[in-house]
């Protein structure tokens, strides 16, 4: 009963705000969960996990979908080897700038089959 009393002083201007943005809060809060979730389980199951630095972002424009692309560099301690990595062609301009570290997921026993978390 108290319950009913309290819903009715509640001005329905209010009761459909507020049911109208729950359920897009509440998608919002999951969603960011997920992805938080998944690039959580990426990191942990990649071979290998390197730091590399942004060298160059250009607009492809090659390809018929135009993006951009992020170019890092990446020098392996142990051999002494210079990898360059670019990412997929990426709709809108990343955050990243040049000269910043964006991380590299690749597997250890083929350097070239990579993923650039932007």
């Amino acid at each position: 009963m108290a319950f009913i009393q309290l819903c009715l002083t509640i001005p329905i201007a209010m009761l459909v705000f507020l049911t109208s943005t729950l359920p897009i809060l509440c998608f919002y809060v999951l969603y960011s969960a997920y992805k938080h979730r998944k690039k959580a389980v990426k990191l942990d199951t990649c071979v290998g996990c390197v730091p590399a630095i942004v060298t160059q972002i250009t607009l492809d424009d090659r390809t018929w979908n135009d993006g951009w692309i992020v170019k890092a560099a990446w020098i392996d301690e142990q051999t002494r080897q210079s990898y360059t990595f670019s990412s997929q062609p990426q709709e809108i301009l990343p955050v990243k700038h040049v000269g910043d570290k964006v991380l590299v997921l690749i597997n250890s026993y083929n350097p070239v089959c990579y993923t650039m978390e932007l």
